[in-house]
């Protein structure tokens, strides 16, 4: 009897760690032909065989080359997001960003506009590939912080029938950094110390918005940093980061993600939306889903409390905190997206 109670508990415990999937996921190649011929490497979830999907949702990922899991600190919310909804028939294709896994590089002056490009290609193929099985079913973009901006752009270009963003930008770039950087510091550092550092990014932010040549910029930067810290000018390290900060800093990305403002995207977009925003996202700060509900009264716009920029249940939302959380998603949030579609659909 007690060898019996063993192997039942044993067969409780393999079904909890590997629970029956309704969906099968296939690796998947495509190609971006507008960016050269880009190759990406990516899963493509499918509901089981026989089983129509109810819509396809394509996956954006926040900025920063991620890969098709949007892993961050080992929490990986895309593989969740994926299996939740493969799991409640839909399809779900997801991808390796420029340079990771198996996906190509490509060129280095790349802006958001071009990452939309990639998740456009990304959509044409998945759609493709559920008409060879003779599915024509409404397609979506869910992203995530940038990926939330590339979602209004494909929304207004037509491309898909509906978008859900999670923790996306409603001010332009230099905002979202301040806020940041307000964030970083807190209430407790010295209020000169404060003033001076925002005052430094402030600068620095309308230098990168000017019209000087990207060269020409690297250089201003660079003796902007060093005016303001010259004590770093004898430590190698010091120099190294300072030179890969203002490089970031000069680049064709970052100079579109300073200056882009996404209200007249954001007031454009007239298909559905489902709009999500942590109550403690210290990167993207609630503000912005507010923004977002002013400038668009379509948006179905939600505060989810306790929730962080991750979309993960937390205690302070501060990126400190992020190695110390457990799981993937929060539950609240898949709970969300599913409601949401399936009301939709």
């Amino acid at each position: 009897m007690k060898l019996r109670r063993c192997i039942v508990s044993a067969v409780l415990i393999a079904a909890l760690s590997f629970p029956c999937r309704a969906f099968r996921a296939e690796d998947v190649t495509f190609v971006n032909d507008n960016a050269g011929g880009l190759c990406f490497t990516g899963e493509f979830v499918l509901p089981d065989a026989g089983v129509q999907p109810k819509a396809l949702v394509v996956l954006a990922s926040g900025s920063g080359s991620q890969d098709r899991d949007e892993n961050i600190l080992g929490h990986r919310p895309f593989k969740a997001i994926a299996e939740a909804l493969g799991d409640n028939a839909y399809a779900v294709m997801r991808f390796d960003d420029r340079g990771i896994g198996g996906s190509d590089r490509g060129p280095d002056d790349v802006t958001t506009d071009d990452f939309a490009g990639d998740v456009s290609a990304a959509l044409d193929f998945a759609r493709k590939r559920l008409a060879a099985d003779g599915y024509d079913v409404p397609a979506g973009v869910l992203g995530h912080s940038e990926g939330g901006v590339i979602a209004y752009k494909l929304a207004n270009a037509g491309v898909c029938d509906f978008i859900i963003t999670m923790g996306a930008p409603a001010f332009s770039g230099d905002s979202i950094n301040l806020d940041q950087l307000r964030a970083l510091l807190g209430p407790a550092a010295p209020a000169d110390k404060s003033r001076q550092q925002i005052d430094a990014a402030r600068r620095r932010y309308e230098m990168v918005r000017s019209a000087m040549p990207s060269y020409i910029l690297e250089m201003q930067l660079y003796a902007d940093v060093l005016n303001e810290n010259p004590a770093i000018a004898g430590i190698p390290e010091l120099v190294e980061r300072a030179r890969r900060e203002v490089k970031v800093m000069a680049s064709p990305w970052f100079r579109n993600f300073i200056s882009y403002d996404p209200e007249a995207d954001i007031r454009s977009v007239s298909i559905p939306w489902l709009a999500l925003n942590g109550e403690l996202d210290r990167q993207v700060h609630p503000r912005n889903l507010t923004r977002i509900s002013e400038l668009n009264k379509k948006a179905d716009a939600r505060l989810l409390p306790g929730i962080n920029h991750l979309m993960l249940d937390c205690e302070s939302g501060a990126t400190s905190e992020y190695p110390l959380l457990q799981g993937d998603i929060s539950p609240a949030v898949i709970e969300e997206i599913l409601g949401w579609l399936g009301r939709l659909f």
